[in-house]
């Protein structure tokens, strides 16, 4: 793989975490959750991220259900799934 391949690889993967945080922000402000002591900062628990990187591994799971994907990422995808419900 070439170094501007690496590279552009990681920006996606640096991404990916920042799509599932942001997701997480969302679900915890629908669902009220801020600091006691400071209202205005958003409490993103364990839950929301949770919830987050389900979305994310649903959408991931479409995409290798309609074959949009190689089908052996979907033990990948499996084994993203256990370690989010393991956490």
């Amino acid at each position: 793989m070439s170094d501007d391949a690496f590279e552009l690889i990681n920006t996606f993967y640096d991404g990916v975490d920042i799509i599932v945080r942001e997701l997480a922000e969302q679900i915890a402000v629908r669902e009220n959750s801020f600091l006691p002591d400071a209202p205005e900062v958003v409490a993103i628990e364990k839950r929301h991220v949770q919830q987050a990187g389900n979305r994310v591994i649903q959408h991931l799971r479409s995409l290798l259900d309609r074959e949009e994907l190689p089908k052996e990422l979907g033990r990948l995808l499996g084994d993203i799934t256990e370690s989010v419900h393991a956490s």
